[in-house]
């Protein structure tokens, strides 16, 4: 298995469907600044799928305190001048039940969607949480977000189930919970054939 801080290391050079480059790479300590101008960028809908408001006081604070947690995995997209262009994050607990699962978000920064940002967001988190020793992955989304559920589908993701009015947004409003899941370590199984 993979510690904690390796897997926040390392980056990889990536040219998206438009010819922009990017980078990713793991949170940094000196993130802060950078995520909080990202989320503060992107309108509140796109906010809806994170299980933790990065808007409110203390998240992305706790994001940096935790990023060398085993129960954590961030990863972020960057294009030129330190912009951040892309996050996502893997939530696991490393014990219990569910000890074998990680709980994904993806955020692209409108303009910068529809390159295939997403898309290789999820395929390098899927390698780190092979690493990280997890076998699925889930990812939890409200009705209306087609284009991030068209990702995931692509992606490898299914949909399991729909339970309705199970979240509610920041406006009070009872949301129906999509979940999909992809099981990652059977590929790892079939990687020869």
């Amino acid at each position: 298995m993979m510690e904690p801080r390796s897997r926040q290391e390392g980056s990889w050079n990536l040219t998206l469907q438009d010819g922009r480059a990017v980078l990713l790479r793991g949170l940094q300590d000196s993130d802060g600044p950078l995520l909080e101008e990202f989320y503060g960028s992107l309108p509140p809908e796109d906010l809806r799928h994170m299980d933790r408001n990065p808007r409110c006081p203390g998240v992305i604070r706790d994001w940096l305190e935790e990023r060398t947690s085993q129960e954590t995995l961030h990863l972020l997209a960057m294009g030129e001048a330190d912009l951040v262009v892309g996050h996502c994050l893997v939530r696991h607990p490393h014990r219990g039940w569910k000890a074998h699962q990680g709980n994904l978000s993806v955020v692209v920064r409108p303009g910068w969607r529809l390159q295939g940002l997403a898309g290789a967001l999820i395929e390098r988190v899927v390698q780190l949480s092979l690493q990280a020793g997890l076998d699925l992955l889930v990812a939890e989304l409200t009705p209306g977000l087609s284009s991030a559920c068209s990702t995931f589908t692509r992606q490898g993701f299914h949909h399991r189930i729909t339970v309705p009015r199970f979240v509610r947004d920041a406006e009070g409003r009872d949301l129906d919970l999509m979940v999909l899941t992809r099981e990652i370590r059977e590929q790892e199984y079939f990687a020869g054939d």
